[in-house]
């Protein structure tokens, strides 16, 4: 009899290990979809962050929960999961990489999870290195941003991208939707709002545009002369690709200690007139179900920057540098759906 009881017991349990192992081979099987939510890769030290998560299609009755392993995020020091599908939390006070983690559960399995990389970089600035000091420098009465200057050819030029946004007009974006990052990158604006709507041409005949007042956003004329100045035997114009002058113009930038740009031997950064131009990337506008919505792109491949210099077909053209190339190159694109940094310059 206790032989047969023990027997009795371990078919129960071999039942319910089948069992279970059918449960989950089903919950693998029936969930569809993939975690989607939106954090920013680059934040500052102590910003309020806020996203939700979800894309799991089925099962129906998926639950979701925040992990990480380096940083507190609940807003209660005690918790160290959040559970739902929302979590607001601060990024941490000291700079460095942290990783979180969301997760989809159904019915007690655990089966997908993403994790994203947060670069927390210092509220001071200091996060960055690499980018050549100047003498120079302009405050925006606007809001007190001071900007590096530096005088190349006819022109005096901001040796940073602008990063100007103001709250009644809301003209300007941040990389991933945040405007803090902006502190170290910059905002990226289309050219009807970089710009105004106003074409300029000539040296120095550009519109103030989202510049200071006494600056403009550079004309197809100014990046001519700027090119020319840089590279003494050049008689570039701006349809040209600027051989070499990618690399002359751009930073060997680090972030945190990384390096910004990818590794090239075709790019060295060289820098040579303090321009310190970095990878900060585009925005590309687009419109899914009457919505508008803004995809960002590029970070850490390349910089763009505007001419204020009108084209037709409701198109208008930029300088950019690839991490690849040593060129300075430019592109023609939609005027209002297209993102870019922007660079302010005046006559001397």
């Amino acid at each position: 009899m206790k032989k047969n009881a023990v027997i009795s017991l371990f078919l129960v349990f071999a039942l319910l290990v089948f069992s279970c192992k059918k449960e989950e081979e089903k919950a693998k099987s029936t969930m569809v979809g993939e975690i989607k939510y939106n954090l920013p890769t680059y934040v500052l030290s102590g910003q309020l962050l806020a996203t939700s998560c979800g894309g799991i299609l089925t099962p129906r009755g998926v639950s979701y929960f925040w992990t990480s392993t380096d940083m507190q995020i609940s807003l209660d020091p005690d918790v160290d999961t959040v559970r739902g599908n929302s979590v607001l939390f601060y990024a941490p006070d000291e700079a460095g990489d942290y990783t979180i983690m969301a997760s989809a559960e159904y019915n007690g399995y655990y089966r997908k999870t993403k994790t994203h990389t947060i670069k927390v970089l210092s509220e001071d600035g200091s996060s960055i290195s690499g980018i050549k000091p100047v003498e120079e420098h302009f405050v925006d009465p606007r809001d007190g941003v001071s900007y590096p200057v530096i005088e190349v050819g006819h022109l005096k030029w901001f040796a940073a991208n602008l990063q100007y946004y103001d709250p009644e007009d809301e003209v300007g974006l941040g990389y991933d939707g945040n405007l803090s990052a902006g502190k170290y990158f910059g905002l990226l604006y289309s050219w009807n709002e970089a710009t105004g709507g106003v074409s300029g041409t000539g040296l120095g005949g550009g519109p103030q545009g989202r510049c200071p007042e006494g600056w403009s956003i550079p004309t197809d004329d100014d990046w001519v002369d700027f090119a020319n100045s840089i590279q003494q035997d050049g008689s570039y114009g701006y349809e040209d690709r600027w051989l070499r002058l990618g690399d002359m113009a751009s930073a060997d930038a680090l972030i945190n200690g990384d390096h910004f740009w990818p590794y090239s031997s075709n790019n060295q950064h060289s820098n040579v007139v303090a321009w310190n131009a970095i990878p900060a990337g585009n925005i590309v506008k687009e419109v899914v179900y009457d919505v508008e919505t803004f995809v960002s792109q590029n970070l850490g491949n390349y910089g763009w920057w505007w001419s204020s210099t009108e084209r037709e077909d409701n198109c208008a053209s930029c300088r950019y540098i690839f991490y690849n190339q040593s060129t300075f190159d430019r592109l023609l694109t939609d005027r209002d759906n297209f993102c870019a940094s922007i660079r302010c310059v005046k006559l001397k």
